[in-house]
Parts: structure tokens; sequence; C-alpha cells
């Protein structure tokens, strides 16, 4: 699956872009400290986290791209992560298992804010981190 958005940056924008699940499992793609984060929480405290470098100012492109690579640990597929940045890729990581169906059923799907438990210890759960910027859509696609 993918996930993206389209931005129009200040610099001084911070927030979840979009947020599912909690501290039970999830993810969310967020802005913090001019910079773009992925956290995909698995459970137990294991983190597959990926950070882009400092974006600037202006129109940005954001893309999340999870590739699933076929490999199955113990009936749990798996795959990795990549994090580009107007279309260059800044980041990626292995991602040996993933959650097979859903988060928490208490937990929820959130676009500009993570109104849930906090998936990341990144940021707090007092102010669910609500996005700073406009942000008029994110764009999820899913592959096979």
């Amino acid at each position: 699956h993918t996930i993206e958005a389209s931005l129009d940056l200040t610099g001084k924008e911070e927030g979840v872009l979009v947020a599912c699940g909690g501290f039970t499992g999830g993810y969310s793609l967020f802005i913090k400290g001019n910079k773009v984060f992925y956290d995909y929480n698995y459970y137990h405290g294991l983190h597959y986290k990926l950070e882009s470098p400092k974006l600037g100012k202006g129109p940005v492109d954001i893309k999340f791209n999870f590739i699933e690579d076929g490999g199955i640990t113990e009936g749990i597929p798996g795959g990795k992560g990549e994090l580009y940045i107007n279309g260059k890729k800044v980041d990626e990581v292995a991602m040996p298992e993933m959650h097979i169906s859903t988060f928490s059923l208490s937990e929820t799907f959130d676009v500009g804010i993570d109104a849930g438990t906090p998936v990341t210890t990144e940021y707090a759960v007092e102010n669910h981190f609500p996005y700073t910027g406009e942000l008029d859509k994110i764009t999820i696609r899913l592959t096979d």
C-alpha cells in the first residue's frame, strides 16, 4: 500500500497527517521538527521507523510505500517500508512482522490528528498532536 500527501509548507507545521491504531499497534505518518516520520508500531515495543531529512519551505510531496516481500515468519507477513520526499527515496526499513488483520478495535483511523492513544512515543496523548498546517487530503492506495 502507499500513503501520499502533497503539502505547501511554511516550515512551522507539525502534527499527524494520518494515524491508525494506537499504543498496542498501528501506524502514524507525521511531521515534527520540520521532518517527516513514519512509525509502525507492531507491538510489545517493536517499532519500525522512517525519518526524512529537514523539509524546508514550499511544496512537498510525501509518500510512504509498503512492499510485502512474500516472506512469512510463523504465519505473519512482512516486507519493507520506504519513505519518499518529492519522488526521492530518503529512508527505508525492513518490516519483517506485520499485523495480519486489524489493530485494536477500540482505536481509530484519523486524518490530521491521532485521536486515540498515541501510536508512537514521538508525540504525547495530551493534545493528540493535531496537524497545524493546511491538509487537503491523504491518498491511500491498496495493492494486491
